[in-house]
């Protein structure tokens, strides 16, 4: 018995992570931005997540990637850009089928917007200077550089970024507050020739989606022991997380099972579970949901269950709308047990 129960729970938990392949087609999401004020006139902000246990800036060494840059850039000849159709420049490295990575430099027009910030706390203006913007991606990270021409560029690849990465860390967290994890942020930031910081400005935004109680109903289709059953649950989940990205999710159903044995006949079996689920994306709207959960046969109807039945399922999200259970079944302390599996359609 004891060796039929590990079978079937590894065929539970392969069944359920199989479907749960990572999405690299999904988008980049950095909720933070660090905008940096040069002294050379130029801007760069750093697009990134901000967290106090890890170092900032680790993912880019920002002099060796302009100068990467530059050393592309020269071959193209392109000794200075238009002073009035300002330009979109992306560089970035991509592994194609069966090769080597490619690099690649792609130019876009775009239209010039100027927008000025006059916060309250600070006797300043805060606008985005430059025309043209240069943008560089790293895996974790975006980097975009707001310049006019591509001498302010070379000058920029020989500041101390390494310095000034430290700088900025020590002034966040000298002068942030503790829920600079928990929110999303802009942080101005003026840099000096001398290579140090100062915060000139923060803007924080509370996360619109996160900590919340959601309600939902749904129907489905189960199998067990060599029937489907139709089934309707009702739902609740109380959700937890930071950054506009809900990661904890606590849950709790109550399922209606008909089972049909005869023409005439119908039972309904009605089960309460509570489970837990983790969300595996870093995107706010690419949602990654991974939970297992535990239902106990509350009210029994037929001969299909035996009582004080329990059910243990991984569930995986395959459609916005569409949840496959893998389950296993046993009653007591583990006697009898066999498989099933839940197609849901939540609402």
């Amino acid at each position: 018995m004891k060796q039929k129960m590990i079978i079937l729970y590894i065929w539970l938990v392969s069944i359920g992570t199989m479907t749960f392949a990572q999405d690299k087609s999904a988008p980049s999401f950095y909720p933070d931005t660090i905008r940096m004020q040069m002294p050379n006139g130029t801007i760069i902000d750093r697009l990134l997540t901000i967290n106090k246990k890890n170092s900032l800036f680790d993912e880019t060494d920002l002099n060796e990637a302009l100068t990467s840059f530059l050393k592309r850039w020269a071959v193209l000849s392109i000794t200075e850009l238009s002073k009035t159709e300002p330009v979109h420049i992306k560089c970035f490295s991509e592994k194609e089928y069966l090769s080597d990575v490619q690099h690649s430099i792609s130019i876009e027009k775009k239209s010039i917007s100027r927008k000025i910030t006059f916060p309250l706390d600070t006797a300043v203006a805060l606008f985005i200077s430059g025309n043209n913007i240069l943008e560089l991606s790293a895996e974790n990270s975006k980097t975009l550089i707001y310049f006019n021409s591509i001498a302010q560029l070379e000058e920029l690849s020989r500041y101390a970024f390494d310095e000034i990465e430290k700088s900025i860390e020590t002034e966040i967290n000298t002068k942030t507050s503790w829920h600079i994890n928990c929110t999303t942020n802009t942080i101005w930031v003026k840099i000096s020739e001398e290579n140090t910081s100062e915060i000139l400005h923060r803007k924080t935004t509370t996360s619109y989606d996160t900590n919340q109680i959601i309600l939902g109903a749904g129907a489905g289709l189960e199998y067990v022991k060599n029937n489907w059953n139709g089934s309707f649950n009702v739902n609740m989940s109380i959700a937890f997380g930071r950054k506009r990205v809900n990661k904890h999710a606590i849950r709790f159903a109550y399922d209606w099972m008909y089972t049909f044995s005869s023409a005439d006949e119908k039972h309904i079996n009605q089960w309460l579970s509570t489970g837990y689920a983790y969300n595996f994306s870093k995107h706010p709207d690419h949602k990654k949901w991974l939970g297992v959960s535990l239902g106990y046969l509350i009210n029994s109807q037929g001969d299909l269950f035996e009582d004080n039945t329990f059910r243990l399922g991984i569930d995986r999200k395959i459609h916005k709308y569409v949840t496959l259970v893998p389950q296993i079944y046993f009653h007591d302390f583990f006697k009898d047990v066999y498989p099933g599996l839940k197609i849901s359609v939540n609402l």
